[in-house]
């Protein structure tokens, strides 16, 4: 494999970038990175034969790290049918998803213990249960293409964790109640414009939030099955009389609102 083959084989894969020697992935709406790299010109010519590329991922992320990078790495094993040398097998080996997660979950959790033991954790470490994680994170991932079925009439909306005075909430953001596909997350963030209260004839924009409850009021209730997580289908183009209502009766927020990355918020059980 040449430096130009490894650079023309990521080129064409959404979601990279080059930057130095590296394919560097990052995925805005997951939140997931990870890299490739090629031999560097002063790497010894024994190394860069018998590594002609290698791959970073960091440990102390939520699982869900591996699961997006498992496919990537499959791809380019297959695409230059390489076998694979992982730190923790001694041999080479054709590259296999379940033994690459097998040891990256076993890797990570240590990562996990090994930084707790050693006191270097946040004063305020976010946990959520791994099933959570991993459904929120298949909502992310799946977003182009539920976005593209969709089409441009409905928004999809990216979700987030947000730190609200020292709680972690799941969120999405819901605009002026333009027709959006809302999932089940705790906070709707509710920006207003057009439907913002108007002083000297002008909307005043503000920003609002909601528990998911309230949207019983105005919207369709949630449901199971087509998505990652239950959603609310909006059923309408522009908005109804009734969620222009909804949103010109709210009160804006006031209260000490932080975004949490998505890297940040770890599973609770390996904690």
């Amino acid at each position: 494999m040449t430096e130009e083959e490894f650079f023309g084989y990521f080129d064409g894969r959404r979601n990279y970038k080059r930057e130095n020697r590296q394919a560097w992935y990052q995925n805005e709406h997951t939140g997931v990175y990870f890299s490739f790299v090629v031999p560097r010109p002063g790497d010894s010519e024994e190394l860069a034969k018998r590594h002609q590329a290698s791959f970073s991922l960091n440990l102390y992320r939520p699982h869900f790290f591996g699961l997006e990078a498992a496919p990537e790495l499959d791809a380019f094993v297959k695409r230059f049918e390489f076998t694979v040398i992982d730190p923790q097998e001694r041999d080479s080996e054709v590259f296999s998803i379940e033994r690459f997660l097998s040891n990256w979950n076993r890797s990570n959790e240590f990562g996990y213990k090994a930084l707790l033991n050693a006191g270097q954790t946040p004063r305020q470490v976010q946990v959520r249960p791994s099933s959570e994680l991993e459904a929120i994170w298949r909502w992310n991932y799946e977003l182009p293409r539920i976005q593209d079925e969709l089409g441009n009439g409905v928004f999809v909306p990216r979700v987030v964790w947000l730190n609200i005075e020292g709680v972690l909430n799941s969120a999405v953001v819901w605009g002026d109640g333009i027709a959006t596909l809302i999932p089940a997350v705790e906070k709707i963030v509710i920006p207003r414009n057009e439907l913002a209260p108007r002083k000297m004839f002008s909307p005043q924009r503000d920003l609002c939030m909601v528990e998911q409850s309230w949207l019983d009021q105005c919207l369709a209730p949630l449901e199971t099955g087509k998505y990652p997580l239950p959603s609310r289908a909006p059923g309408y183009g522009s908005p109804p009389e009734r969620v222009k209502r909804f949103v010109r009766g709210l009160v804006p927020e006031t209260r000490k609102i932080e975004g949490v990355p998505m890297d940040k918020v770890l599973n609770a059980e390996l904690l």
